[in-house]
């Protein structure tokens, strides 16, 4: 939805000047506060937290209800104010799907559960994370300011792949119905956002670079939901019947 008319050949373009300048990031003061919550429910499976499988499914749920709104919404110059609907539908679907999981007490992460040959994942993780890239004067640069103060936090392309790759590191207690649900959506806003960012702006090839994580982990996690079966909460599975 946009304020203005315009060609739909320049889809691609509407789409580019929402998600450089979504009402996502309006108060830069809060991006690194959602960035360092981000990190802390990566971390807190590393730690044994009881609840951890909880907090980081809770966790995307919740940021998914806010930002499924705001980084599809944008006042642009040559558009007006512009709705990516479809993206806020689908991201909302996400989301529903995890509370669902968090209701129901079905992902459960355990530290002993850690797969250590997928430590691998750290690295598209990390660079998720920390979303090293800016422009300058037409050229891409990467600061300690920029890592610290950047929107990865509230940018649902880097955020999905910090939630997934915990999730398959700690595979053994994640259900495969949200698992399945993140990572089929994960997987084609990925593949689709490279394709975007190659058609319209070709030389920027480092903001392709950075979608890559999205891509491995959804499609890894698209794999993984395959061959999981749906777990059951231990507690309910463990309450005495009546007789």
């Amino acid at each position: 939805m946009t304020g203005l008319s315009y060609d739909p050949a320049r889809t691609t373009e509407v789409v580019r000047a929402v998600l450089q300048e979504p009402y996502a990031m309006f108060i830069p003061a809060l991006l690194p506060i959602a960035k360092l919550l981000l990190a802390s429910a990566a971390v807190l499976p590393f730690l044994g937290t009881r609840w951890s499988g909880r907090f980081v499914v809770g966790y995307y749920a919740a940021i998914l209800l806010v930002i499924s709104f705001l980084q599809n919404m944008a006042a642009t110059e040559q558009f007006g104010f512009v709705w990516l609907i479809g993206n806020t539908v689908v991201q909302l679907i996400v989301a529903f799907f995890c509370l669902v999981d968090v209701l129901a007490g079905s992902t459960t992460l355990h530290r002993d559960s850690l797969q250590r040959r997928r430590l691998w994942l750290l690295v598209p993780i990390t660079l998720a994370l920390l979303m090293p890239y800016s422009i300058d004067a037409g050229h891409v640069v990467a600061s300690v300011e920029t890592v610290l103060w950047n929107e990865a936090g509230v940018t649902y392309c880097m955020i999905t792949p910090v939630v997934l790759g915990v999730l398959l590191l700690f595979p053994s207690g994640v259900d495969r119905r949200a698992l399945a649900v993140a990572s089929f959506v994960g997987l084609i806003f990925g593949v689709i956002n490279m394709a975007v960012w190659f058609v319209s702006s070709p030389q920027d090839w480092w903001m392709r670079v950075l979608h890559i994580p999205l891509v491995v982990t959804a499609g890894l996690g698209l794999i993984d939901s395959r061959y999981r079966p749906a777990v059951v909460n231990p507690n309910l599975a463990a309450a005495p019947t009546s007789r």
